[in-house]
């Protein structure tokens, strides 16, 4: 192989597709990426044998001497490429998959692995396509994955369900305390499909993508997120994801309460302050009434008060404790002005923008008492 192209031209897509190489792998292959000429120009690749980004910079941005292909070590080649002087690079694969860099008067080498090497995503039989706005997806991604199980033990749960249902989109995640399910209409109808999808793999979707259209394609035991020239794989996680998700919002409602989101957040920022540093949360009082929400935390350290006025409410009077990093987290990526908190007897709190056909979330309460 031997190109010629403009530092500028590849170093945003090579630095994009070098965090998904494993530097930590003991397999030489994944800690690499794959430079290969192809019809449709220069293909970089990474994985880390569960995800693959892919990324294709047009031939006309770059010239071919000749075609061939070679794997560079993700971290040492984003180094050279980073330091070469700016202007245009030339790449040669010389004997024994010594890669030269020359730019001027700078010349610097690598040493490579064969690209047949490079293991590819399995190809698989696309069952649905959807296309959805790149920028609705991104925000649909923000909003759920603070929901997923971070432990391993239930893997099912560290993934997001996205399903197609009448007229939208569903992403839904829940790791037993708390759940975020978001909905989106789509313009064109289709078939049903659901696909479980590693939280932390979606978190690396929603950071490669813009507001151009994306394509999410679904298949046996695999998605892609494709948008321009650049196409993202994942293996869906393999199992039966909780369907008691689906049944949280049928609670016996005893009270709401709709106030400033910006109000109840800083006032639990405030209540952390006293009740210590445990980074896994600590708990909160909430006593809800009719013109007010008073937030309580006590601990070794000291304790907090603190009052956040409703602008409307209905229901009894009840005490609700909740772990305050979960329903901070939650608040927080509802990212609306104002929230709507619907409290169940000793049910999860409901939260929503005031519209719970777009984004509901859902965090469990630990303690309750009726009529204080």
């Amino acid at each position: 192989m031997n190109i010629s192209i403009h530092r500028n031209i590849l170093s945003g897509p090579l630095a994009q597709v070098a965090k998904i190489a494993d530097s930590k792998s003991n397999i030489p292959i994944l800690a690499g990426v794959l430079f290969r000429t192809v019809d449709e120009g220069l293909l970089l690749m990474a994985s880390d044998g569960k995800k693959w980004l892919k990324i294709i910079i047009p031939s006309e941005d770059f010239v071919t001497n000749s075609p061939g292909d070679i794997i560079l070590t993700a971290k040492d080649v984003s180094e050279v490429v980073a330091r070469m002087p700016n202007g245009l690079i030339s790449i040669e694969v010389a004997e024994k998959e010594l890669t030269n860099f020359a730019s001027g008067r700078t010349k610097l080498s690598l040493i490579g692995m064969r690209g047949h090497q490079f293991a590819l995503p399995k190809e698989f039989e696309i069952s649905q396509q959807i296309e959805i706005d790149g920028g609705v997806m991104r925000s649909m991604i923000k909003r759920t994955v603070f929901a997923i199980a971070k432990s391993q033990t239930s893997p099912m749960l560290t993934g997001v369900r996205v399903r197609r249902e009448s007229g939208g989109i569903q992403l839904a995640a829940c790791d037993r305390n708390r759940a975020a399910i978001v909905h989106e209409q789509l313009e064109e109808e289709g078939e049903g499909f659901c696909a479980v999808i590693s939280g932390e793999h979606l978190k690396e979707v929603a950071d490669l993508l813009g507001d151009d259209i994306v394509t999410i394609s679904v298949g046996s035991g695999a998605a892609k997120f494709q948008t321009g020239n650049l196409s993202f794989y994942a293996n869906a996680l393999d199992g039966e994801y909780p369907t008691q998700i689906d049944s949280l919002s049928k609670i016996k409602e005893q009270a709401r309460s709709y106030l400033k989101s910006k109000h109840i957040i800083e006032s639990l920022e405030r209540a952390r302050i006293t009740a210590g540093e445990d980074s896994g949360g600590t708990i909160v009082t909430l006593d809800i009434s009719s013109s007010e929400i008073i937030v309580k935390s006590k601990s070794h350290l000291g304790n907090s008060v603190d009052w956040v006025e409703t602008m409307k409410h209905s229901g009894t009077p009840l005490q609700l404790a909740f772990n305050d990093k979960k329903l901070l987290e939650a608040l927080k990526a509802l990212g609306t002005e104002n929230v709507l908190m619907r409290f169940g007897s000793a049910g999860p709190v409901i939260l929503s923008g005031g519209d719970e056909e777009d984004t509901t979330f859902f965090v469990g309460a630990t303690r309750f008492v009726e009529g204080v």
